[in-house]
């Protein structure tokens, strides 16, 4: 069964998730029998200590049990997707889940990540005596592609890239193609 949901969040950011790696006490690897890592975006009045989101507004970003990989690589996880949408006004709730030998869950913890505009920050998830590290890049989402292919990048420094407009100056005198 494959179950597809759209959302549209208005004023967000990027959130690419990189770096994600085990930091345990002992030599065990806890994730021996599979991982699942998943991302939420949820408005900043949700109740933090409620750690259950509806399954449908969830982002699956690694989940082992399906398909048996190795998943910890050098202590890095490899995960499936990286990238999610976070409203700016809100927050991320990052959830990682360990599975037991029959597929249920052994262990989990969460994290709820605040969205910046740019650059990347640090994070680490608490399971029961190993924590899961992570970075995050942040990045705004331009709206406007006309933007961006009449002059070939965003402008950063820009009063609202989120809703980016522009100005010809001046009349061309001439176009050329080149073919």
């Amino acid at each position: 069964t494959i179950e597809l949901s759209a959302q549209q969040l208005k004023r967000s950011v990027q959130a690419t998730i990189f770096g994600a790696h085990v930091v345990v006490v002992d030599k065990s690897n806890p994730f021996e029998h599979g991982v699942r890592v998943v991302c939420s975006s949820l408005s900043q009045q949700h109740d933090t200590e409620d750690a259950d989101e509806s399954p449908s507004m969830e982002l699956v970003l690694l989940d082992s049990k399906v398909a048996r990989k190795r998943v910890v690589a050098r202590g890095y996880l490899n995960l499936s997707r990286q990238v999610v949408s976070v409203k700016l006004s809100g927050k991320l709730k990052v959830l990682i889940q360990a599975y037991t030998p029959s597929g249920g869950i052994a262990t989990q913890g969460h994290v709820f990540v605040m969205p910046k505009t740019c650059n990347t920050s640090e994070h680490a998830c608490d399971l029961d005596g190993f924590k899961v590290e992570f970075t995050v890049a942040w990045s705004y989402l331009v709206e406007d592609e006309e933007h961006i292919l009449m002059n070939g990048r965003v402008d950063p420094f820009a009063s609202c890239p989120l809703h980016p407009s522009f100005a010809l100056e001046g009349k061309p005198s001439s176009v050329s193609l080149l073919m």
